[in-house]
């Protein structure tokens, strides 16, 4: 987790920038998350293919 959410206790991703089989790039933004108070972007900290993504519902 990047360092602005360092003091999360959790997150939840909001959005998928990305889909399933595709080829990243490093610093390409990934998925948007949403800890407690603001909604973040992450981004790829290698290059590289997306195989899938899980996601376990609770």
């Amino acid at each position: 987790m990047p360092e602005v959410l360092a003091d999360a206790s959790e997150a939840s991703i909001q959005t998928w920038l990305v889909s399933s089989g595709s080829t990243l790039v490093v610093d390409q933004p990934i998925e948007e998350v949403e800890p407690e108070k603001a909604t973040v972007e992450l981004t790829a900290e290698f290059a590289g293919a997306l195989g899938r993504i899980l996601v376990i519902r609770r």
